[in-house]
């Protein structure tokens, strides 16, 4: 199975309460994407090269990593396993800095530990990486 398969079961798992099963799908996404090489500079999304594969653009892979190590931040989120939330938030941030719900998962577990001055400071950052809509909410990061 590729990348996106194990991403939809992942998917599909969470939706259905089952963390530890989709928590286990998104590893094998997030194995499988890592083995996908970013096109030249300059390729864009709809290019396609090596034996008619779609090429993407470098930026546009790590969004869709970093969805996935978000994806697994909120598996840990739900299990409480507050440190692999740390690690997997600040890897999708490496990947997509903007990434609010990076951000936000980040500020979720600093306050179960009870880092609370750390907690501000993650949901500020989140909180100023996307600025209000004229709706006056906030948008989604995918």
């Amino acid at each position: 199975m590729n990348a996106d398969t194990y991403r939809l079961s992942g998917n599909e798992h969470f939706l259905r309460g089952n963390y530890a099963d989709a928590l286990a799908d998104y590893n094998k996404a997030i194995v499988r994407r890592a083995r996908r090489r970013p096109a030249a500079a300059g390729r864009s999304r709809t290019l396609t090269g090596d034996g008619g594969r779609r090429c993407e653009s470098p930026q546009a892979l790590n969004a869709d990593a970093a969805s996935l190590w978000l994806n697994r931040a909120l598996c840990h989120l739900k299990l409480g396993n507050w440190d692999a939330v740390l690690a997997d938030s600040a890897r999708a941030r490496e990947l997509e800095p903007a990434a609010v719900r990076a951000h936000y998962y980040a500020g979720c577990a600093h306050l179960a530990l009870e880092h609370f001055a750390d907690a501000v400071t993650a949901l500020k950052t989140g909180a100023a990486a996307r600025p209000m809509s004229r709706a006056g909410g906030r948008g989604r990061t995918e």
